[in-house]
């Protein structure tokens, strides 16, 4: 079986996922004496169990006997691998495509482990490789097509992806992929074209749908957006959607804050969050409870106590160059005694670029929406640049 690398990107927030199928390796016990042979076949039992570290030890010692065995060293890659070292199934991977450089599942994992590294350029090399080999192959040109969208190479990935879907137009993996490069580039006409293919062909795709109703609130439409959007959320837990009307709200005067994209791998929201605590605190609110997060959306909602008052406090994280947004709704009559805070980090990298650092930005006390239409609810969404305004 093959690995794969997926991957979603959608303007509700940046997130990245990869996946990979177990590898098992399926042998019978064999009848040869001879040392070697047995060690081998022992570490493939051993492998075959789960005990990937007996079974590596075991690998290692067989290939002193056998350098010329392409298979020890991609199956010891998948020990690695199974063992999260990353980087030494890497070189065994490699190593058996220097043996048999038409070991086509070594090279579709050297690409996969690559693409986990974030050496992208190197995968989509790996994927190439695989593709010329088998032309027809279209977890390789998806996966190929992966790398090129994280590279921010979009039309090479649009082919990519049409090569796939031209060899395989049932797969919806294929449409959902390629309708999330075209709503990176704003197509959105595109996008929900693909993502509605996408469901139609596996109904239960929950990240299609929520992408879907991402295009849908984009172009504008948002009460199909939510729609979209809460059925997203019904199909999969993991998909948080906080309970708006997003229908009522376009119409109401509600408070908009600019909270840029922040790059995840830089962010990190239980360092930002940690900050936001420990500056509350320093200005005497107490008894401080995280109630709802989003970490992906970069924002929250917290509890605490000042002069023995309940206080509620909407945290986020902001920094310059986009169009990402807060919106807050809250129904006054709801909290007509308790008092409100509006707190945003600042977030900024550090001088050597590696890492992130957070100030408080803007720290606003008895803070009152200018509307009240729905439930309290705190999510970040992109709008367009005519939509979006900065903060005051």
């Amino acid at each position: 079986m093959h690995l794969c690398h997926q991957q979603i990107k959608a303007y509700s927030g940046h997130s990245k996922w990869l996946m990979s199928l177990a590898i098992a390796i399926v042998s019978g016990c064999s009848v040869n004496t001879d040392g070697p042979e047995v060690t081998l076949e022992k570490a493939n039992i051993m492998s075959d169990r789960g005990r990937f570290e007996d079974a590596v030890s075991l690998y290692s010692e067989a290939v002193t006997a056998f350098p010329d065995r392409a298979d020890i060293y991609y199956r010891r890659g998948i020990c690695y691998e199974n063992l999260g070292l990353l980087s030494r199934a890497l070189d065994d991977y490699s190593l058996c495509i220097d043996v048999q450089p038409s070991h086509t599942d070594a090279l579709n994992n050297k690409g996969v482990i690559l693409a986990k590294l974030e050496r992208y350029r190197e995968a989509a090399e790996a994927f190439t490789g695989l593709i010329r080999q088998q032309p027809d192959n279209v977890l390789a040109l998806r996966n190929r097509g992966l790398c090129q969208h994280d590279q921010g190479n979009f039309e090479k990935a649009l082919s990519d992806y049409t090569g796939a879907i031209t060899i395989a137009p049932d797969e919806a993996e294929n449409w959902f992929q390629r309708g999330n490069v075209f709503l990176e580039q704003r197509r959105l006409a595109e996008a929900e074209t693909d993502y509605r293919r996408a469901v139609e062909l596996d109904a239960g795709h929950a990240k299609a749908w929520m992408n879907r109703g991402v295009a849908r609130y984009n172009a504008g439409e948002r009460k199909l957006a939510m729609q979209y959007l809460e059925h997203a959320s019904q199909l999969d837990d993991n998909i948080i959607i906080p309970g708006i009307d997003w229908g009522e709200l376009a119409t109401a005067a509600t408070e908009v804050v600019a909270v840029p994209t922040v790059e995840a791998k830089v962010f990190h929201w239980e360092t930002c969050s940690a900050v936001a605590l420990s500056a509350l605190a320093d200005r005497g609110y107490e008894q401080l409870s995280v109630v709802q997060e989003f970490p992906s959306f970069r924002c929250g909602r917290l509890s605490a106590k000042k002069n023995g008052e309940d206080v509620t406090v909407f945290l986020g994280c902001d920094t310059t160059g986009s169009n990402d947004v807060i919106l807050t709704a809250i129904t006054p009559a709801a909290h007509a005694t308790v008092n409100r805070v509006l707190l945003t980090m600042q977030h900024s990298r550090s001088a050597d670029n590696a890492v992130a650092e957070y100030s408080v930005s803007r720290f606003i006390e008895n803070w009152h929406e200018k509307s009240g239409t729905t439930r309290d609810i705190l999510i970040s969404v992109d709008l367009p640049p005519e939509q979006a305004r900065p903060a005051p």
